[in-house]
């Protein structure tokens, strides 16, 4: 494995990554005839010609460059992009990427002697052999099997190259956490650290977010349900993609309601039985409000969220409430 690395301590500097790409036909020769592969392609570096990768025509190509300038502005947007540390790595004449940021001017002392300073991972490929993936947390290191180990991660994403790839939406959550650990980063801890079952995540939500304040359901009308059981299968859905990084966390918990939060069209997964009794997952699109629609209801939503976090059952399940 070729490897070239550069450290340094400016964000804007790109030049490990960047380098142009281009897609050309997959073939191969039969015979004395150019045979090409259907629905398949070949990445190759556009000055070069070396070869990148190949894929089949769903591979969403993202190159390294603009991968980290996303990033570079999530950070800017979060007020991060200062005073960090920076390590760049390309593997594999380009076919693979690593970007690793520390942030010293946000590290902590939990103990006497026991400093800890906030990091984040982006990992690319070209080649297929990594899924898009970043880290965010305190730790010393982290493999790409999702595991991270030698403290604590707060936020993994691990998305494949393909149609759907959202790779801002992924980044600005990372960016969030640093945020996060900057200015609540006590509290923040406490949610990690709180271990919750599926029926109290569905609990809480259920009589938080999802609790319906129609007059019928506020008289407790026989047949009126006072859950907007659509809005509460969206925040199911999102806990259980989070808890599978995160476990099954308050703070797993806080990721799942933030994401739906900021995540206004975003599709969602959830158990349908039909009429002969099977079940079945089901993929369900969000809203579909865009500018400044979006926007507003985004504002809501945080709202909701901010009345949610010094709620009874939510303070309950952080311990700042008896039960």
């Amino acid at each position: 494995m070729q490897i070239q690395t550069e450290t340094h301590n400016d964000l804007t500097d790109l030049s490990v990554f960047d380098f142009p790409i281009a897609t050309r036909q997959a073939t191969y020769e039969f015979e004395g005839q150019q045979i090409t592969l259907p629905r398949s392609k070949v990445l190759v570096h556009a000055g070069t010609g070396e070869f990148l990768g190949q894929h089949t025509e769903r591979y969403q190509e993202v190159e390294h460059a603009n991968l980290y300038s996303l990033f570079n502005n999530a950070l800017d947007a979060n007020g991060l992009a200062h005073d960090v540390e920076v390590t760049d790595k390309l593997i594999d004449g380009g076919r693979k990427a690593i970007r690793t940021i520390h942030f010293p001017d946000l590290a902590r002392e939990i103990t006497p002697g026991d400093r800890i300073v906030p990091r984040c991972d982006v990992v690319n490929s070209l080649d297929g052999s990594w899924s898009f993936q970043a880290f965010g947390g305190h730790y010393r290191d982290f493999c790409l099997n999702t595991l991270v180990f030698g403290g604590e991660r707060m936020y993994h994403a691990k998305r494949k190259h393909t149609v759907g790839l959202d790779v801002a939406a992924e980044i600005e959550k990372v960016a969030g956490m640093a945020d996060m650990f900057s200015n609540n980063f006590e509290q923040m801890r406490v949610w990690m650290n709180t271990k919750i079952t599926d029926v109290q995540a569905g609990e809480m939500l259920a009589s938080t977010l999802a609790k319906k304040n129609s007059r019928s359901a506020n008289l407790e009308i026989v047949g009126a349900s006072n859950i907007n059981q659509s809005l509460l299968d969206k925040l199911l859905s999102q806990w259980e993609k989070e808890k599978l990084s995160l476990g099954s966390t308050l703070w797993a918990l806080y990721n799942a309601v933030t994401y739906w939060a900021t995540h206004i069209d975003a599709s969602y997964d959830v158990e349908r039985t039909n009429k002969k009794g099977d079940t079945n997952i089901v993929t369900l699109q969000g809203s579909k409000n865009t500018g400044t629609a979006s926007e507003v209801k985004q504002l809501e939503r945080q709202g909701r969220i901010g009345l949610m976090l010094v709620s009874d059952p939510w303070r309950r399940l952080e311990g700042s409430l008896a039960a």
